[in-house]
């Protein structure tokens, strides 16, 4: 039976808030998937040393959290990079890729080789389909690299089209991606996945529950700003039903179409691909610029096209993107582990009409002491911008021991 007639074309078809779907690696992941400016190889032996130093590093900071030494005790840190030195010295695979030594001067060189086109890419060989309802995981396989044809499909599967819509989109991509998309959505219907109705309520809802202006607390980071009638999001991580609480919560199916998204740096509580992926792929999608590396950048856009989105735009500090009356301009952050490694990421000022927020998310103090305050990136946007009347943060970071933070 052919799926897409098998309901009524008028109908609205969504995915109930208890159903996601998640995209499964073809081969094992690397270490820091979608890593860039340096080769895998290179990562992996990086993360290779880390491991065998974990034990020593963690003797460290045990030390540091009982009083016992200090974080800016200088044989503390003496010692682990001798320690780091004797381990790639004593394997010759690990001295092809990481040079590092004691100098003449008692200075710790420890370099390794960029390479600023590579980056850790992952390829996806399929998906599971979860219902937490049913307690169900359907897995499906993918007969070749269609990751991102299924999250442009899912991203018409919001309960915002018509059934006739829908077919016709699938349509349109030619023959053999519709027989794969048809064997999907099988699956989903025939596990009881689909939410059908009539008609659609939730933009409305949306539109009559907030005002101009408004910000709405998702949850962790993420945040939806309201200008007008759009509503832009903010490092959305987002909860299906009964997935990880047992509470229900605002899931992405239930949150009216965002004009922007918005992610501010790496993390996968703030670039989180089960959220992402169920998302419309054709909204503009905004994320730090490599033009703000140092070395080495996360690869947002392989990712993103994974997923499956088409707008995709490098936000570098202090450009801004307008949507009616407002502009969002990209702003500098700072810390956040590994601060020192210095991956380029963004806030987001939101200048609308006299009202400013600034969605400064994780940013704080790096370990040499910079900040938005003390770099005057805040008195710059206040001389440009005006007062800033409301700010997003997390909790101050404190300073870091490598990958870790030391309270």
């Amino acid at each position: 039976m052919n799926p897409w007639t098998s309901i009524d074309p008028t109908q609205h078809v969504g995915l109930y808030p208890w159903v996601w779907v998640q995209l499964e690696s073809a081969d094992p992941p690397g270490p820091f998937p979608f890593l860039g400016g340096i080769d895998p190889e290179v990562v992996s032996s990086l993360h290779q040393v880390h491991g065998i130093m974990m034990s020593g590093i963690e003797t460290a900071i045990s030390d540091i959290m009982a009083k016992r030494t200090s974080v800016d005790d200088p044989q503390l840190s003496r010692r682990l990079e001798d320690a780091y030195a004797e381990v790639v010295q004593s394997r010759p695979p690990l001295q092809r890729h990481i040079q590092c030594g004691r100098n003449s001067d008692g200075t710790f060189h420890w370099t390794y080789p960029k390479n600023s086109a590579a980056s850790a890419k992952m390829t996806y060989g399929g998906l599971r389909i979860f219902n937490s309802v049913a307690r169900q995981a359907i897995p499906f396989g993918f007969e070749r690299p269609i990751g991102a044809n299924v999250g442009h499909f899912l991203g018409f599967l919001t309960g915002r089209h018509t059934m006739g819509e829908i077919q016709t989109i699938v349509q349109a991509g030619g023959r053999d991606l519709e027989r794969q998309l048809a064997q999907f959505f099988t699956l989903l219907k025939d596990h009881d996945c689909l939410a059908i109705a009539p008609n659609t309520s939730i933009e409305a809802h949306w539109r009559k529950v907030t005002r101009d202006q408004d910000v709405v607390h998702l949850g962790h980071a993420a945040l939806m700003y309201r200008h007008q009638d759009s509503f832009l999001w903010f490092d959305p991580w987002l909860m299906p039903w009964f997935a990880e609480s047992p509470v229900p919560s605002l899931w992405a199916n239930l949150l009216p179409r965002p004009a922007g998204i918005f992610l501010t740096h790496d993390h996968d509580d703030h670039v989180d691909p089960r959220t992402l992926y169920h998302l419309p792929k054709d909204v503009p999608i905004f994320v730090p610029s490599r033009r703000n590396r140092k070395a080495l950048h996360y690869d947002y856009l392989s990712l993103l096209r994974e997923l499956g989105f088409s707008q995709v735009t490098e936000l570098a500090h202090g450009e801004s993107w307008r949507v009616g009356d407002a502009q969002v301009v990209s702003v500098p952050f700072f810390g956040e582990d590994p601060c020192d490694v210095e991956l380029p990421r963004n806030c987001y000022l939101v200048a609308d009409r006299g009202r400013n927020t600034l969605v400064h998310a994780d940013s704080g103090p790096t370990n040499d002491g910079r900040s938005a305050l003390q770099d005057k990136v805040i008195a710059n946007l206040v001389s440009k911008y005006g007062p800033i009347s409301l700010l997003f943060a997390s909790q101050q970071q404190l300073k870091e021991v490598r990958s870790y933070a030391a309270y």
